[in-house]
């Protein structure tokens, strides 16, 4: 029996039933708490060894997602990373960190499910998101420590989403917004209306990432959360605002002339200029949800669209698109032909 601190980690490392079991004492400072892990953890594969328990209590909610969020990390953008922990942290709270993983049952889910809607007030899309999380968590440990065990999550239904938003930005509504927005704002509008970019690779476009020769855009699939790597032909109206800004080899396309550094957040100037336009209801991330529509309402067939806005199935691109009511009228006028 021993433990060791090595890279700010204490491990621990033993001889049992012909084997040597080694890795880290999850949540240990000290040496003392170390060993007591240790002790503890052989205690209980004592106990599975002899058949006293089956081998999902021995991995505590803790340690489960600790190897989740480390593949998380390995696989997804910061972002959708850092999203990832802010679940765990909820989920751990809820089903408590230290306890064992056996203790996660599906009655136990449904009652998660019950505090996150009704108590919580979070909508059921947002459900399935952290219900996804803890699914992931699961398949996760079960392949890592080759449990034999099923995940618990299977035996619970997700919510039927009935909230997707479909709100997109008129031509009148467009131009009421861009007579209120600040004029460091324009070029960033411009640039999502005329790409379908989220905000986070709209903000963090760099003049590297822009081909003016062969006129498109470039956005690696580590900085994408799709994991896509995305190529977007720049548009005439695009192409004079940037040389309006002043192109440039290097940096950050768009730069913030009070910190001469990026923009890190608009949401407050955008909101403001909304409220003066008079447009309701309305995010920053509705500028994409515009650009797919007006793509589809004007012929773009479904596929392009999908690779234009970087998703990954066509469901998503789907979700996006929808009839607008100039082209419902012009269907009455077909059947009005008639």
């Amino acid at each position: 029996m021993s433990v060791r601190f090595e890279n700010g980690k204490w491990y621990y490392r033993f001889r049992l039933y012909g084997k040597r079991p080694h890795g880290v004492c999850y949540g240990c400072n000290t040496y003392e708490e170390a060993k007591e892990f240790e002790a503890d953890l052989i205690t209980k594969m004592s106990l599975i060894h002899r058949g006293k328990i089956p081998d999902d209590q021995i991995i505590t909610i803790k340690e489960m997602f600790n190897i989740s969020m480390r593949i998380s990390e390995a696989n997804n953008a910061e972002k959708t990373h850092k999203d990832n922990l802010h679940k765990v942290e909820v989920l751990s709270e809820f089903f408590g960190a230290k306890n064992s993983i056996s203790e996660i049952t599906p009655s136990r889910i449904e009652e998660f499910k019950t505090y996150f809607i009704k108590t919580k007030k979070r909508s059921k899309a947002t459900f399935n998101r952290y219900y996804a999380c803890l699914s992931k968590a699961f398949n996760d440990v079960i392949i890592d420590k080759k449990l034999n065990i099923q995940n618990p999550c299977r035996s619970v239904k997700k919510l039927k989403e009935d909230n997707q938003i479909t709100r997109y930005l008129t031509k009148e509504e467009e131009e009421r917004l861009m007579s209120e927005i600040p004029a460091y704002m324009k070029p960033i509008i411009v640039c999502a209306l005329s790409t379908g970019l989220r905000l986070s690779n709209v903000l963090n476009l760099k003049w590297e990432s822009i081909d003016f020769d062969a006129n498109f855009i470039e956005i690696l699939r580590q900085k994408n959360k799709g994991h896509k790597k995305i190529q977007l032909p720049i548009s005439k109206k695009l192409k004079l605002i940037l040389e309006e800004i002043g192109i440039k080899k290097t940096g950050f396309v768009f730069i913030s002339y009070r910190t001469n550094t990026r923009f890190k957040k608009i949401d407050n100037g955008f909101n403001e200029a909304c409220k003066r336009a008079n447009i309701e209801n309305f995010r920053f991330h509705d500028l994409r949800h515009t650009v797919a529509t007006r793509l589809v309402a004007n012929g773009a067939d479904l596929g392009t669209v999908k690779e234009y806005l970087g998703h990954s199935s066509l469901a998503m691109t789907q979700r996006y698109s929808h009839p607008t009511p100039e082209n419902m009228l012009k269907a009455v006028d077909i059947l009005d032909s008639f």
